[in-house]
C-alpha cells in the first residue's frame, strides 16, 4: 500500500487560500526592506528581490527532497516539493500561480529599470533558469547530468 499523493501533508499547506496573498506579501517586505536601505534604485531594488526569489524558490521547490512526515514511510524520498505538488499532476492552479508569480516579478524588475540591459541580463536568466525552466512538465522527474538524484531512487533501470 503507497501513500495517497492527495494527502501529502508535505504539500497540504499550497491548497490553502492564503498562499497567494502571503506570498505577495513576503515579498513585497523583502522588497520593502531592500529599498528601505537605500543603497539601491527601486530597479535595482525589484532586481535583488527577483534574483532572491529565483533562488530560494529554486532551492525549497526544486532542490529540496523528500517530506518530514513521518507517515508517508519514504514514499516522497526522491521527490522535489514541486514534484510533489497535486500528486505530480502538471498545469494546476497551484502550480500556475507558482510560475505566474515570478513573471510578474521579473516584469516589475524589468519596467522599474526601464528594460536597461544590465539589468536584463541578471533578471531574465535568473527567471528563465531558476524560476521557469525547472516547472515545466518536461522537467518533471528530470536530473540533469545527475544533479541531485537520489541514490537508488533516480538510478537508471538496466536491462
Amino acid at each position: 500500500m503507497s501513500a495517497d499523493p492527495n494527502r501529502n501533508r508535505n504539500v497540504e499547506w499550497l491548497r490553502t487560500p492564503f498562499l497567494l496573498p502571503l506570498y505577495v506579501v513576503f515579498i513585497a517586505l523583502f522588497f520593502g526592506v531592500v529599498h528601505g536601505t537605500s543603497l539601491l534604485s527601486t530597479g535595482g531594488s525589484w532586481a535583488v528581490t527577483n534574483a532572491a526569489h529565483g533562488l530560494i524558490t529554486f532551492i525549497v521547490f526544486h532542490w529540496w527532497k523528500g517530506s518530514p512526515d513521518e507517515f508517508s514511510q519514504g514514499e516522497f524520498n526522491g521527490l522535489t516539493l514541486w514534484e510533489q505538488i497535486d500528486g505530480g499532476e502538471a498545469w494546476t492552479s497551484t502550480k500556475k500561480v507558482l510560475m505566474l508569480v515570478p513573471t510578474i516579478i521579473v516584469l516589475l524588475a524589468s519596467m522599474a529599470t526601464s528594460y536597461e540591459t544590465t539589468f536584463l541580463a541578471l533578471n531574465l536568466p535568473v527567471w528563465v533558469v531558476l524560476s521557469l525552466v525547472p516547472k515545466i512538465p518536461a522537467m518533471h522527474r528530470v536530473r540533469i547530468f545527475g544533479i541531485n538524484r537520489t541514490v537508488g531512487i533516480d538510478d537508471e533501470k538496466r536491462e
